[in-house]
């Protein structure tokens, strides 16, 4: 990646990314399950926080911004030069993108995605990125959860036919002409305000259940 980067430069390899994801997902066949409930909750005025595995994020970036563009979604982001890379993607399909992370100006990062939910009513959080470990879910997103008072979303992707890289995440891309499934689940509430930290850890272990059996 850095020597392509290094060739390309970010804007122009940002644009490169895209191009590819769009290709690809143009021949994908989506299916969703329990979409219409979100919009449904959107439109009341609900606050919502997407979660997702790092692994599976790929297939539904470009997808998000078509189906929650209006709602001007957030999501957060790591300061590296690979983050700046996924940011400018992601700003080019619809999101609004924060950077940071828990080494690299998370608190900064963190209060802003608070106040973007609080105005916006969406946002999008990778419950084990940047870095690992795979299937556990970190507490930002219920932190994030819990400042903006929105319901903690689980999202699970399956794809007919993928590839699967040997990273960490075990990274998958689905491939040309798969069906891709994308299944909205019952949100989870945040933990109260005041919430003392067993309860906080409660809602951290129920998420992080419910979203276990989607993992390749």
């Amino acid at each position: 990646m850095k020597a392509i980067r290094k060739q390309l430069g970010n804007p122009v390899l940002a644009i490169v990314i895209l191009f590819i994801i769009r290709l690809i997902s143009a021949t994908y066949r989506y299916r969703t399950r329990g979409l219409d409930k979100v919009l449904d909750r959107l439109e009341r005025g609900e606050k919502l926080l997407i979660c997702q595995w790092h692994q599976q994020f790929f297939p539904a970036i470009a997808r998000y911004g078509r189906w929650f563009n209006r709602f001007k979604p957030g999501l957060m982001i790591s300061r590296s030069e690979d983050g700046r890379i996924i940011a400018n993607v992601a700003e080019r399909v619809g999101w609004h993108t924060v950077r940071g992370s828990s080494t690299r100006g998370g608190s900064e990062a963190m209060a802003e995605m608070i106040a973007h939910i609080r105005k916006t009513g969406l946002g999008g959080h990778i419950l084990d990125g940047p870095t690992g470990p795979i299937g556990i879910v970190k507490p930002g997103a219920i932190r994030i959860a819990q400042q903006s008072q929105a319901l903690l979303l689980p999202v699970l992707l399956t794809a007919e036919k993928r590839w699967q890289a040997g990273s960490w995440d075990r990274f998958i891309i689905p491939k040309p002409f798969s069906t891709v499934i994308l299944s909205f689940e019952e949100p989870l509430s945040p933990p109260d305000m005041d919430a003392d930290p067993e309860s906080f850890e409660g809602v951290r272990k129920a998420l992080e259940e419910k979203m276990g059996p989607g993992l390749y």
